[in-house]
């Protein structure tokens, strides 16, 4: 995504002290029961678990309505 890695990090450093609910762990296990896109079952899973009410994205086809649970 034209990212690099350190850049990355750098500015994972910057954002988690003022976002600490953002980082979910144990979704790995829900990533195979999601329906939506594949190469982001991962984000869906993750939202699960961690009860989110929503999931901001510009990507919406890859989380189609009937995917989400509504």
């Amino acid at each position: 995504m034209g990212v690099t890695p350190e850049k990355a990090r750098r500015r994972e450093a910057v954002l988690r002290p003022h976002f600490p609910e953002a980082c979910v762990s144990g979704y790995e296990a829900l990533i195979s029961e999601m329906r939506n896109d594949p190469g982001d079952r991962h984000v869906l899973a993750a939202a699960v678990r961690a009860e989110a009410r929503a999931i901001v994205t510009y990507n919406k086809r890859h989380f189609p309505a009937e995917s989400m649970g509504r």
